[in-house]
């Protein structure tokens, strides 16, 4: 509206609204951007990023992370590492898991596995591989992972302690391999890893609470993988700790108890592995005393390891054996170093023999060494400590480092002189001379014979027949005139003496057993005669029939 003022028109001006209604929508929609966009950041989880060898079974953007089967997170990137040594996954997690991602935070692929612990991973066949997490507070945070390449075998949160145990061979146990401690199972095998020096390998065990407390300083963990099997001087021996084990190996662990209570096995304390559980009982024995025995004859079936026996109890182990030649008096002999465990030997009163000043006195008293086959199926020998009263002690070491025992002749070894020594003997008898007396005491009792045979023939022998017949007749008739109370015994004096006549009178017919007998022994006694000289003309020219036996033509 204007007004007219002095002819000129005047315009009253006034103000609208100074925000418009149209630019309210605009408005709202960038402050709900920005919170939606504030909302978003403040929400948003850690980015992480984990390294794997292959990326077998992973997909970005479809595979996701899970914490016992809840999702916590997914893949959003896979690239690969510059070196081309594997793949890196770029991960995101919720943010409240950020406090648990620390350098001892574990991740891994979960997929089908088949291993010693058995079958696992069957649900990923449907849903697919996933990555699982083990989160921990424990160690500094980190953004930047290395995954495993099989799942750990014991969780963060296990009660229990971890050793590491050390050999120089590993043996047919692996990941997941049992721990036992008196057969029951009270862990698994972590892992292993060749140790700095490049010598040896460290082995990774974890036993879990409360058998942990089991472990102390002074305990012996052995391999029990498989079954083992060992052939010795003591024969064939087979042992297998358990069924599991069989098939998958294993450690087995156990205290001495002897040694009493010991401090208990701190976390990751380091213990040596040894091959079997007899291995441990050889070493347990730290109180060793070496010597050395000289043998003339063979020494086969004796190696090293053979035990060194006393009374039949084993107290020591031969060490080593070899051959030395003599070029003096061009001969050779056997040296056998051993060692003798003084733990294992102790006095009545129970104590231990301290030291080996007691076996000069024992080698004066006729302690010898001596080979003794241990197993005759394997042809194994040991060499056998006993006292030989009265054999002679001869050195052949004198001034070597080793305290000598002397020696005496194997078993064999004596069998085969004494019938060396037959042999010899035999060849010195006069054999010659004993066939030819033989020969001739037959002669004389043959000439003995025929002459018994002809005055058995002669007249003179008939007509003393004829006349001792004579004369009973005439006894008879003289007895006839006897008073009748003296006849029944006459009576039975003339049977006998008749019987006694006629048997005389047999003996010394033709036909009589007595004679016929005596010339068959005769002639027996013939042919044994020349059968003896036989027998020294064929040992004279083969002196070795004894042992090896007459060889056929």
């Amino acid at each position: 509206m204007s007004d007219f003022q002095n002819g000129t028109p005047s315009v009253a001006v006034k103000s609208g609204p100074r925000f418009s209604v149209v630019w309210l929508l605009p408005v709202i929609a960038a402050l709900l951007g920005i919170w939606l966009l504030v909302d978003t950041i403040l929400k948003q989880g850690p980015e992480i990023t984990i390294s794997f060898k292959t990326a077998e079974g992973l997909e970005a953007g479809k595979t996701k992370i899970k914490f016992r089967d809840l999702e916590i997170g997914k893949v959003i990137e896979i690239i690969i590492k510059k070196d081309l040594s594997g793949i890196i996954v770029v991960a995101e997690l919720q943010k409240d898991t950020e406090s648990h991602l620390t350098e001892e935070t574990k991740f891994w692929v979960v997929k089908p596995r088949l291993d010693a612990r058995g079958i696992s991973g069957l649900g990923t066949i449907v849903s697919g591989a996933f990555i699982a997490i083990e989160p921990t507070s424990k160690g500094s945070a980190t953004k930047s992972f290395i995954g495993l390449e099989t799942p750990p075998v014991v969780k963060i949160d296990a009660a229990g302690k971890e050793f590491i145990l050390t050999t120089t061979k590993l043996g047919s146990y692996g990941i997941g391999s049992p721990v036992l401690s008196r057969g029951i199972e009270v862990g698994e095998i972590l892992g292993s890893e060749l140790a700095a020096d490049g010598k040896n390998i460290e082995v990774h065990v974890f036993v879990k609470a409360p058998h942990d407390k089991l472990v102390k300083e002074n305990t012996r963990f052995w391999d029990v993988s498989g079954i083992n099997i060992s052939l010795d001087a003591d024969g064939m021996q087979i042992r297998t700790a358990s069924l599991t084990s069989l098939f998958i190996g294993g450690i087995a662990f156990e205290t001495p108890p002897k040694i009493g209570d010991a401090p208990p096995g701190e976390n990751l304390s380091k213990f040596v592995l040894y091959d079997n559980k007899a291995a441990i009982q050889t070493v347990s024995y730290s109180r060793k005393i070496e010597f050395i025995s000289y043998f003339d004859n063979s020494v086969r079936g004796l190696n090293v390891g053979a035990p060194i026996e006393f009374k039949g109890i084993k107290i020591g182990t031969v060490k080593d054996v070899k051959i030395e030649f003599d070029a003096e008096n061009t001969n050779f002999r056997i040296p056998v170093l051993y060692e003798i465990e003084l733990d294992r030997i102790s006095e009545i009163k129970g104590n231990i023999i301290a030291d080996g000043a007691i076996f000069p006195i024992l080698i004066e008293r006729g302690l010898r060494a001596q080979l003794k086959s241990g197993n005759i199926v394997t042809g194994q020998l040991v060499v056998n400590l006993d006292f030989h009263p009265g054999s002679p002690a001869k050195y052949f070491g004198e001034g070597g480092i080793f305290s000598e025992i002397p020696t005496v002749p194997s078993t064999l070894d004596e069998l085969t002189s004494s019938i060396t020594d037959l042999i010899a003997k035999i060849n010195n008898l006069p054999l010659d001379e004993i066939a030819k007396g033989l020969e001739k005491t037959l002669t004389n009792a043959n000439r003995v014979i025929k002459s018994a045979d002809e005055i058995i023939n002669t007249s003179e022998a008939k007509n003393l027949v004829r006349n001792l017949d004579t004369s009973i007749k005439r006894f008879n008739s003289i007895a006839s005139k006897v008073d009748i109370d003296m006849m029944p015994r006459l009576t039975a004096v003339i049977q006998e003496a008749n019987e006694t006549l006629a048997t005389v009178k047999d003996a010394v017919s033709e036909n009589s057993p007595l004679r016929y007998n005596l010339e068959n022994t005769l002639e027996e006694l013939s042919k044994a005669a020349r059968s003896v000289r036989g027998l020294a003309e064929y040992l004279e020219r083969n002196p070795n029939a004894l042992i090896s036996g007459k060889k056929a033509n």
